[in-house]
């Protein structure tokens, strides 16, 4: 049986540790070849990271197939680290909050707000087909936008509650107001605002004519009858004295 020596197999860098195979002799068995390989040693050059964490680039960089399996698990939340398209279930579950719970919501927004933002625009939270109306007016309602009953039929003033919405966003316009699931992510992305409730105009002053027939003006006074003149005195007849010097 003949030995054949292997040549050197240079040292290969992987996932941070320094592997260097060695080659033992070749048996030659016939025509047959068997060969095999033991790998030695492997000495970490510098800290080693987790699994998975060597990139695609790096392990073709030294030759290395490029990886089928990948063995262990993603924590929730590291999704976009590890080039996820959408967030797996167990990180959906960890951050989902229910609509009504307002201070959950706030408190992702703040504190997490790449996670907020895939959460809402991947769809996680968007309410079924037959609740999204009466969900919009709840929303919409409780920023003073809606000011009509949560009946879920999307009427003239549901259309109108979307406009108020948006013109108190000034970097938004969204001309369509009809209800969709795109309309919901907006309004939750976007955030809270305070619609500003109409005043009622105040009613003019009627201006009533009044059709009672005006008080006769009291007549005047009737000037005085003149009185007739006092009559004037008979005359006194005038005395005549006879020839025989009788008063007659």
């Amino acid at each position: 049986m003949a030995a054949v020596a292997l040549a050197p197999v240079p040292a290969v860098l992987a996932q941070g540790l320094e592997i260097a195979p060695i080659g033992i002799d070749l048996a030659d068995e016939g025509d047959t070849l068997v060969q095999a390989a033991l790998v030695i040693d492997s000495a970490p050059v510098f800290e080693a990271t987790r699994l998975g964490a060597t990139p695609v680039a790096a392990r073709a960089a030294v030759g290395l197939p490029q990886p089928s399996i990948i063995v262990g698990l993603i924590a929730p939340g590291q999704e976009e680290e590890f080039g996820l398209a959408t967030l797996l279930p167990a990180t959906v579950e960890q951050i989902s909050f229910s609509l009504d719970d307002l201070a959950a919501r706030e408190a992702l927004r703040e504190n997490e707000p790449i996670l907020f933002e895939r959460l809402i625009s991947e769809g996680h939270l968007d309410p079924d087909a037959d609740q999204l109306n009466a969900v919009l007016q709840t929303e919409l309602a409780r920023m003073n936008c809606y000011r009509s009953g949560i009946d879920g039929a999307w009427g003239p003033g549901s259309r109108r509650s979307v406009g108020e919405y948006f013109d108190e966003i000034a970097l938004v316009d969204w001309p369509d107001p009809a209800p969709t699931q795109d309309l919901f992510r907006a309004i939750i992305l976007n955030g809270d605002v305070e619609c500003e409730i109409p005043v009622a105009a105040a009613p003019a002053r009627r201006t009533t004519t009044s059709t009672a027939p005006r008080s006769a003006a009291a007549p005047r006074a009737a000037a005085p009858a003149p009185q007739p003149k006092p009559a004037a005195p008979a005359a006194k007849p005038k005395l005549s004295i006879g020839g025989s010097g009788v008063l007659r």
